[in-house]
């Protein structure tokens, strides 16, 4: 039985967006997307990520008008 990643999770996050874990992990580190600390994992809430798809769509949209 396979296991899926957590949603929330950085793996989740990345399997959601079609990226690899590494492009997550550069756009928190870049300070374009924010992430949480639970213990020794980090999370990344839907309103964190729902933030994050928001800022990225207007960007898009700025860049091609």
């Amino acid at each position: 039985m396979e296991t899926k990643p957590h949603p929330w999770s950085i793996p989740g996050r990345a399997a959601q967006a079609g990226v690899c874990v590494a492009t997550i992990y550069n756009e928190m580190k870049r300070g374009r997307l924010k992430g949480r600390k639970v213990g020794a994992r980090t999370i990344i809430p839907d309103d964190d990520w729902n933030e994050y798809l928001e800022q990225s769509n207007r960007q898009r949209v700025q860049g091609a008008a």
